[in-house]
């Protein structure tokens, strides 16, 4: 095991690690910073540090629900499969907007850490990590010349575009432009992070994103007070507490 395998692994035990200046904090669960483990943090705390620093993102792993791992297997199965591909594709008559769209979804997913997640595997074991700095998926692409049905076809073609699940982001939008006042949008999300419930959620906050982002204002949307891996701790808690009754 490498260094970057060792402090994920602990990292989804629950531990914290982060940076004070020069010194090295840690957090989280007691239990997991054996006398070991913290010798270890204290033999490489130079390179922890750089990689602290120079990849932010490197901690940021949690463990996947039961469906997320369901959905990941079936994946690996079928990598070039399109089956959990969601998406939703609208019409738009006016003159395109692109930086506006850009930011708005950019906005979308701060507020979303799934969206800018991957699933990689660690000590061969997927997981969720959630990045900082992930760069958004979108293209504005040509349709000016294409009859009805080529738009259809091409749309189609976009939505079944496979996700590479470990590596590239799990949500992409892609801008038909068919003249300057009109456009098809559309976006397109894998289902291990996205599901029923969370596309009626981003549907209804999509127009009031996109018109704070017009106005040069924040959105104002009502806080989220959990996240998804409140959930997932839940979900764990609960099948433990059954599974000892």
């Amino acid at each position: 095991m490498n260094l970057v395998e060792f402090l994920q692994n602990i990292s989804l035990k629950g531990v914290k690690l982060w940076c004070d200046g020069e010194k090295l904090r840690t957090g989280g669960s007691q239990e997991v910073l054996t006398p070991d483990v913290i010798a270890q943090l204290k033999q490489h705390k130079t390179q922890i540090l750089q990689l602290l620093q120079e990849q932010p993102d490197i901690l940021q792993v949690y463990p996947l629900s039961y469906g997320q791992k369901n959905i990941w297997f079936l994946w690996q199965l079928a990598p070039q499969g399109h089956h959990y591909n969601l998406s939703f594709a609208i019409r738009i008559y006016s003159q395109a907007d692109i930086i506006t769209w850009q930011q708005t979804f950019k906005v979308l997913r701060q507020r979303h850490p799934l969206l800018r997640s991957t699933f990689p595997k660690v000590s061969e074991q997927a997981v969720l990590q959630v990045h900082q700095n992930q760069e958004l998926d979108f293209l504005q692409i040509d349709a000016t010349t294409w009859s009805e049905d080529e738009l259809h076809k091409r749309v189609t073609e976009a939505h079944r575009h496979p996700f590479d699940l470990e590596k590239e982001p799990v949500m992409r939008v892609r801008c038909f432009t068919c003249s300057e006042q009109e456009q098809v949008l559309l976006l397109t999300i894998h289902h291990i992070a996205w599901d029923g419930w969370s596309m009626n959620l981003i549907i209804k906050e999509l127009p009031q994103l996109y018109q704070a982002q017009r106005a040069g204002v924040e959105a104002s949307l009502p806080e989220l007070k959990h996240s998804y891996q409140d959930y997932v701790r839940w979900q764990r808690e609960l099948v433990e507490k059954e599974l000892h009754d």
